[in-house]
């Protein structure tokens, strides 16, 4: 198979990668495993080493270490992911797309390692740390008194990774925020699969058996302003100020 590979999708961790993922998979003819990781790697060769993505690739796209050397030993970038599909258990259909929350933070490299459009879905910083909060086993206080000041520096270097790559790829890169997608899935479902080339159908926003990390079978937003209310006005505070050149991307709901 020539050039499986039509997109890549990326943006922080918990910020609706996998929402993303979710709708494109909708389309008859467009698939791919939960995660990648390949275009991490500076060549092929070197992925075999690169965990957890090694393992992640792995399970999610159902291959065994026997399949992953041949996998790897492709002529390039774009046999990779041929090969890919091809030995795949868990992913079938005619063309593929790589979503790795981390290319954002190497944007410029990943993307001249392969040439295909790119959407990167960002969101607001507070419900992005809310939900790593959640995640962490903390009460929310103490994520924030612990980990408040790496998230900061997290999501500057997620964000300085995309910045550098529109000064190069602009054309290629869709940001989405996501917040729009939950409020208007309609318009910018549309805008995703025009921006990869791929026909939109309304059905897309509603999904039949999501893949992990979805929690609705549809677009939903109700997840988007759970932090207010659980998060201090102090750590408001801090991110917004430590975080205000990327103020587009905060969103304050609609007033009642």
């Amino acid at each position: 198979m020539s050039n499986p590979l039509v997109a890549i999708v990326c943006g922080y961790e918990r910020g609706g990668t996998t929402l993303v993922s979710e709708i494109l998979r909708q389309h008859p003819q467009l698939n791919s495993g939960f995660e990648g990781g390949l275009l991490l790697s500076d060549n092929p060769h070197d992925f075999r080493k690169l965990e957890p993505y090694v393992t992640s690739l792995k399970i999610s796209w159902g291959v065994n270490d026997e399949e992953l050397e041949y996998i790897c030993s492709g002529a390039g970038w774009q046999d990779i992911f041929s090969r890919l599909l091809e030995k795949s258990r868990n992913v079938d259909g005619q063309f593929i797309f790589d979503k790795t929350p981390k290319y954002m933070e190497f944007l410029p490299e990943v993307m001249s390692r392969v040439d295909v459009p790119c959407i990167v879905i960002v969101r607001d910083p507070r419900a992005l740390f809310f939900s790593w909060a959640k995640r962490s086993g903390l009460s929310i206080e103490d994520w924030s008194k612990r980990h408040l000041r790496a998230a900061i520096t997290r999501y500057k270097k997620y964000a300085h990774g995309l910045k550098s790559a529109q000064a190069r790829y602009k054309e290629r890169i869709l940001v989405v925020q996501y917040e729009s997608l939950c409020e208007n899935p309609m318009v910018e479902t549309q805008r995703l699969m025009e921006f990869i080339g791929f026909d939109f159908d309304p059905a897309f926003v509603r999904f039949a058996n999501p893949q992990q990390n979805i929690r609705e079978n549809n677009v939903s937003s109700k997840f988007m302003y759970e932090y207010k209310n659980q998060f201090s006005d102090e750590t408001c505070s801090t991110i917004t100020s430590q975080l205000r050149e990327f103020k587009a991307w905060f969103r304050e709901p609609a007033p009642e």
